[in-house]
């Protein structure tokens, strides 16, 4: 009964065990459990010439059968970062886990094909040691999650047979695919090629999307620029029949060093094959260097170089639609290493692209938005080199040229217009304002204008020029100052300049500020406030008689000046009838008395006169 119940239980997990390899994806070829698994079928035991009882040879069986059954399953999907071998599944990799925690930089593992699927993983892996594999696969088809594995500064990756793709997808594929590789730095290298968005197999309706970004460090693919035969990378590639789906691809450089051998492709439509191939190179800062670059191969290609420098042996041409923006940055069609670089300027090749077309019949569209600053360091360094056959395109306010060294070497650039800051100022502090400060093109015509403040003047121009507005063509950095005067002009009659007025604050076009009769100027003269109302003590003098009293001002300053032992106190009085105007009196007149009682001096004035105001004056 027992020895039943063992093999029973026995059956049932070698069924179990038969399922599970069923359903797998791909055929297990993991040693240890083959060995297991065959174990496992034996009738009679391992060494023949052993005898022990039948119940031994059940329960060997039926440990043979749980030690395989947990090898099969107990490592499936365990843990985060899981890779899976290409040729065995679900075989996980000793190390895995490390990705995620970062290997040890004295440490190389190599391993076989792996396939990074992040249905069986937690999250993307991140490399900072050393890993050597034959090839690596991201983002695989049927996986709608996107990955990135990221290579970070110190680490070290290798592909040894067939290289690297990102976003891959095939036919049978129920889903869309979507890899990235992000370098921050390190030294790597790819034997095979490099494919970012690659769709394959008949009658493919899916879509693959891979990018790759270099920020730092080094990556060499197919052996370097050296070597001139085998495809290396591959932006955007379809290589299906009868498909319908999309291959997306970008390649973006934002520092670094990429040197490729071989045959590279943006937006590369295979033979036979159909569907969109979709490339865009973009080169921010940094250095590439092709054998062979096509910047687009049937398909759909985008260059952008807006900065750093794109070296070429050899620039090949075909079908498609090509753009390139040039923001920046230089294209170097470097042959100079064939035939000692006799004869082998391609300025014709420029010229197709400058003229919107390549020899293979495909569209070229150009855009250029920046570049060189004329007159800098770079732009001069690269005009001196290039020289022959320079051949210029305006765009706008930008000129893109191309000519070559007459030793192999074509160059094409983008130029645009020197700039130069100009800055305004006043003198002195708050006497007014000037318009026109800012950024000019060179040779551009900047027009400055100075507006005084009030009680001020403009005088004139740091560079001596009187003209206001003044109109400068603007040909270096410029520092632009305006001079300002105190307004002395009286546009109201007052007796106060401007300039007075605005320190006064009264009104430049009103002679009387507080309208009390009395003119600012007046007002000033005698002390009185000229922005304060006068009028009803005017009033009151006005009405203490039917005949006008005189009323004394005081004002001016009494001396004494020494004469010998004598001083003498000299005054004198003037009258007004205005507050205007004052005139020495006569005091002689027959309607003065002068009357001397004791310490006192009384000058009298009779009614007579038409004066209202008087004032003494020291003498």
């Amino acid at each position: 009964m027992i020895l039943a119940e063992i093999n029973s239980i026995y059956s049932i997990l070698l069924l179990l065990k038969v399922l599970h390899y069923l359903t797998l994806p791909k055929v297990i070829l993991i040693y240890p459990r083959l060995l297991c698994f065959a174990l496992c079928f034996q009738a009679t035991p391992i060494i023949p010439t052993l005898t022990y009882p039948t119940t031994m040879k059940y329960l060997l069986r039926l440990l043979l059968s749980l030690l395989c059954v947990s090898q099969s399953f107990g490592q499936e999907g365990t843990g985060p970062n899981t890779f899976w071998n290409g040729n065995a599944e679900n075989g996980e990799l000793s190390n895995a886990a490390n990705w995620n925690n970062g290997l040890p930089d004295s440490t190389t593992y190599t391993i076989a094909t792996v396939t990074y699927e992040p249905s069986r993983a937690f999250s993307d892996p991140v490399l900072s040691g050393s890993l050597i594999i034959g090839e690596l696969r991201t983002g695989k088809g049927g996986v709608d999650d996107a990955v990135t594995i990221t290579l970070n500064a110190g680490s070290s990756f290798e592909s040894t047979i067939s290289g690297v793709k990102l976003g891959y997808c095939l036919n049978s594929d129920p889903s869309d695919s979507n890899g990235s590789l992000v370098i921050d730095g390190g030294t790597h290298s790819i034997s095979g090629m490099l494919a970012a968005g690659l769709l394959t197999g008949t009658g493919n309706t899916n879509n693959s999307t891979g990018s790759v970004v270099i920020n730092d460090g080094t990556l060499e693919i197919n052996g370097g620029v050296s070597v001139n035969s085998g495809g290396a990378l591959y932006v955007g590639q379809v290589k299906s029949s009868n498909s319908t789906g999309n291959a997306t691809g970008a390649f973006t450089m934002n520092g670094g060093v990429l040197n490729v051998g071989g045959y590279s492709y943006v937006g590369h439509l295979g033979n036979d094959a159909s569907g969109n191939a979709i490339g865009t190179f973009t080169i921010n800062d940094g250095v590439a260097n092709f054998n062979n670059f096509a910047p687009v191969w049937t398909g759909s290609g985008t260059l952008n170089l807006n900065g750093g420098t794109l070296n070429v042996v050899t620039i090949s041409e075909n079908s498609g639609d090509l753009t390139i923006n040039m923001n920046g940055g230089i294209i170097i069609n470097d042959r100079s290493s064939i035939n000692g670089g006799n004869g082998q300027s391609r300025t014709g090749l420029f010229k197709r692209f400058i003229d919107g077309a390549s020899s293979q019949g495909g569209t070229v569209t150009i855009n250029v938005t920046d570049g060189y600053m004329e007159g800098s360091t770079a732009e001069v360094a690269i005009a001196n080199e290039y020289t022959s056959g320079l051949t210029e395109k305006t765009y706008g306010d930008y000129t893109l040229k191309y000519a070559h060294n007459g030793s192999g070497k074509t160059a094409m650039w983008a130029t645009a217009p020197a700039t130069y800051d100009v800055t305004t100022a006043v003198s002195p502090v708050s006497s007014g304002t000037v318009t026109g400060a800012g950024t000019y093109d060179s040779g551009a015509n900047a027009i400055f204008e100075a507006t005084a403040a009030t009680g001020y003047v403009f005088s004139s121009w740091s560079t001596g020029d009187t003209d206001n507005p003044l109109s400068i063509s603007v040909a270096n950095t410029l520092a632009l100052t305006a001079t300002f005067l105190q307004d002395t002009s009286d546009a109201d009659s007052d007796g106060l300049t401007a300039y007075e007025e605005f320190v006064a604050g009264t009104l430049p076009d009103n002679e009387d500020s507080d309208g009390d009769t009395v003119k600012d100027g007046q007002e000033v003269s005698i002390g009185s406030d000229p922005l304060e109302d006068d009028t009803a003590l005017i009033n009151y003098i006005s009405s203490l008689s039917t005949s006008v009293d005189p009323s004394i001002i005081p004002s001016g300053a009494v001396s004494l000046a020494a004469n010998g032992d004598n001083f003498d106190l000299v005054l004198s009085i003037e009258e007004s009838a205005d507050l205007t105007s004052f005139d020495k009196m006569d005091l002689s007149s027959s309607n003065v008395t002068i009357d001397d009682a004791e310490d006192t001096v009384i000058i009298s004035i009779d009614g007579s006169s038409d004066k209202a105001f008087f004032k003494t004056v020291g003498q």
